[in-house]
């Protein structure tokens, strides 16, 4: 029946999406494997949690302007995915 077909694309569709998802997740967490310790915590804590850079810094124990190189850090790397 083409109510049920059109479920089953759904379904792939979701799966293909998912799929697609958690390669994108892997390619940003090795490009911020690099990074030190804080650094990555301060790109996920904002990018991920949606915390201020006030925020993280309360949380890494360092400064907010810290926090910005940190956020620095973690952009450039992702947009070297970018690059050839």
């Amino acid at each position: 029946d083409a109510q049920e077909s059109r479920g089953l694309g759904d379904v792939y569709k979701r799966q293909e999406e998912r799929h697609t998802f958690l390669q994108a997740l892997e390619q940003v967490y090795g490009a911020l494997e690099g990074l030190s310790g804080k650094a990555r915590q301060a790109f996920f804590y904002s990018q991920i949690d949606g915390l201020t850079y006030s925020e993280i810094a309360v949380r890494l124990g360092v400064s907010p302007s810290m926090v910005r190189q940190y956020m620095a850090q973690g952009f450039r790397r992702i947009a070297d995915l970018q690059s050839p």
